[in-house]
């Protein structure tokens, strides 16, 4: 478990915390130690000595694979920049297949040198991934863990690669390193070069001090369409909100942040009239007593489940509630306007047709769309050089003249004629008619598309045939893996069929499992820390079911569990605490188990029993692959309930002359 925890993590770092990276690892590290399972059926015994000296060795050499990553990484990223879909698969595969098969192994070996059961074996081993995750997630989370530094965070001296904490390579990664953070929200790391600071959040370039010029032209587009800014709200760019808090007519200014660990740090860039304060966006705006006149977000596009909870429709609607009679919502987010590939138009238009879907004209009421205006517009675009400006009013959004006068004298580098230009360029209105059709699905908690879109953006910066693949696979995809699994499964003879009841099983599961990490981000934001406890309950879990089998009355009662989890999961309540999702997590790791364990029972042949280990970890890998990368993120929740009973119906009728 903390080799899972401590890698997984590290390769997250270095992929712009994008939760893809989980499910992908997950599902590799499930295959390879299969594979090394495999192959520990046909070795030896090993002495006690023997094994505790290779598990002590390979606690060990965690350390060494996050020291290689870092190496390796250093030669091919360039700090803020993402990595190729190749370069990311190789900063994943190369050190899982170091680490894992030889856990494979040593489970195997284990089960035969200590004499236990196959049921017995894999409970001990659930107990230990628990125990594992717990110790990570409160403990060694927090810290650099494997890796010794004398501090944490670290001295400036250490960080840029000196002292004890030359073997971390931090310092060839990020040039001019002063600071690393391991909060439980993201890796936070602080760099200065010639008198530049730069923030990365888990390697992304999140703040610099040189882009406030270019805040003061962003500030200057939207404070003139706002109809007050008596009280005013931004959250993401400590350089937006000091720009905006020159402007001498706002009385009151807030800034948010999540995480406290990264306000520590913002807090040295803004002006004294701002007031800081820590909360989760979503929570604070929907319990906001008092309303606001002006609401900025400027954050990083949606490269993961953590920023993409910003931009969806439930989002937007608690923000249009939070505003005042005539308050005014601006959202800044980062699109290459003069890159228009197919993918990054996908991706800006399934964000700005749900931001439509809020401050559009089919929100407006019948009565004030009737209202003798000319051309009134509820909603704006702004089309600057790396960054799209959207502007949604609870009322008609007016230019106030006065106000660029008066914004000329604040800023120096903005203008009134460059207000008018941006309003009249062509291209603006060309990406308009662009955004406006055709229809793309509305971004959801449940649906997370605009993530799904900026993944395959993502990766048309290195190779076109990636994405598109990708996007027409989504349901060719799985209509085919649907068929070929009917087709193997009504062949298999009475022992194949039970061995792909629990692959079968196994894949629902860890599909379920993989919704459940993304749907705890989308939620509370705080996977970085709390992935190794949610697989550990898990296990925990698992341990539970193996121990509890007396309750599966047959084959047939294995996929009522199996129904009975994805209508608990298909129940998810938005207002659900931290404790009922732990909950969910035990609840599922009992159904695997208690699947596990009854399939091996039914199998009296020790070689039949070994390869149910194995077609478990395939299933798993199968589930975390495809649940992480279509099913999810490119089909949205319901559909994938969908998949997953059709596959139980698929089994269940199949297995009409297995005897129960």
């Amino acid at each position: 478990m903390w080799g899972q925890a401590v890698i997984l993590r590290e390769i997250v770092n270095l992929s712009y915390g994008n939760e893809i990276i989980y499910s992908f690892g997950l599902g590799f590290w499930l295959v390879l130690v299969g594979l090394g399972s495999l192959v520990g059926r046909k070795l030896g015994k090993p002495t006690y000595k023997v094994l505790w000296f290779i598990l002590i060795l390979w606690l060990g050499l965690i350390q060494f694979l996050v020291i290689g990553l870092r190496i390796f990484a250093s030669n091919l990223i360039i700090p803020g920049q993402l990595l190729p879909f190749w370069q990311a698969f190789l900063l994943l595969v190369i050190p899982l297949v170091i680490f894992c098969p030889v856990l494979g192994w040593l489970f195997v070996v284990g089960v035969k040198t200590f004499k236990n059961s196959l049921n017995q074996s894999y409970f001990w081993e659930t107990i230990g991934f628990f125990v594992g995750g717990m110790v990570f997630s409160f403990w060694l989370a927090k810290t650099s863990f494997p890796l010794i530094y004398g501090t944490n965070p670290p001295s400036p001296a250490e960080s840029a690669g000196y002292g004890k904490a030359s073997g971390t390579y931090l310092g060839k990664l990020y040039p001019g390193l002063k600071r690393v953070i391991n909060s439980p929200y993201q890796q936070i790391i602080e760099t200065e070069i010639q008198g530049q600071k730069n923030i990365y959040l888990s390697g992304q370039l999140t703040f610099s001090t040189q882009t406030k010029v270019d805040q003061e032209l962003v500030a200057g587009l939207i404070l003139p369409l706002a109809s007050s800014v008596n009280k005013v709200l931004v959250a993401g760019n400590p350089n937006l909100v000091s720009v905006m808090a020159l402007y001498p007519k706002v009385k009151k200014i807030e800034f948010l942040e999540l995480d406290p660990s990264l306000l520590d740090l913002e807090k040295n860039f803004l002006g004294p009239r701002i007031e800081t304060k820590v909360g989760d966006l979503k929570v604070f705006l929907k319990n906001s007593s008092a309303g606001y006149d002006l609401v900025v977000i400027s954050l990083p596009s949606p490269s993961n489940l953590f920023l993409n909870r910003f931009y969806t429709q439930e989002f937007f609607r608690i923000v249009r509630k939070s505003l005042k009679e005539k308050g005014t919502f601006a959202l800044i987010f980062p699109l290459p306007t003069g890159y228009q590939s197919q993918e990054a138009l996908r991706f800006a238009r399934s964000i700005y047709q749900t931001f439509e879907s809020v401050f559009g004209d089919d929100f407006i009421s019948e009565e004030s769309r009737s209202l003798p205006r000319h051309r009134p517009r509820w909603s704006l675009l702004f089309s600057l050089e790396d960054q799209v400006v959207l502007l949604g009013g609870v009322e008609e959004i007016e230019t106030n003249q006065n106000e660029l006068d008066f914004l000329e004298k604040i800023y120096p580098s903005f203008s009134a004629d460059y207000f008018q230009y941006q309003l009249t360029k062509p291209d603006r209105l060309e990406l308009l008619e662009k955004l406006k059709l055709p229809k793309e699905e509305i971004n959801k908690d449940t649906f997370p598309v605009a993530y799904f879109y900026q993944t395959l953006f993502w990766q048309t910066l290195f190779n076109f045939r990636i994405p598109k693949l990708l996007f027409d696979l989504r349901f060719l995809g799985v209509l085919g893996f649907l068929g070929v699994f009917g087709g193997v499964f009504l062949k298999a003879n009475e022992v194949k069929k039970k061995l792909l009841t629990v692959f079968t099983s196994s894949f629902i599961l860890m599909s379920l499992q993989v919704i459940l990490i993304f749907l705890f981000q989308t939620k509370f934001g705080s996977l970085y820390s709390q992935i190794a406890f949610l697989m550990g309950l898990v296990l925990l879990g698992m341990a539970g079911g193996i121990k509890g089998i007396r309750g599966i009355k047959g084959i047939r009662g294995i996929w009522g569990y199996v129904l009975g989890m994805v209508g608990i999961i298909l129940g998810i309540r938005n207002d659900w605490g931290v404790w009922e999702w732990w909950g969910m997590a035990l609840i599922l790791g009992f159904t695997g188990g208690a699947i596990f364990a009854y399939v091996s029972g039914q199998l009296e042949d020790k070689k039949e029993q070994s390869l149910v280990y194995t077609f478990d970890l395939l299933g798993a890998f199968f589930g975390a692959i495809l649940g992480g990368l279509f099913f999810f993120p490119a089909l949205g929740l319901y559909k994938v309930f969908g998949i997953l009973v059709v596959l139980v119906i698929l089994a269940v009728f199949s297995q009409g002359s297995v005897s129960t």
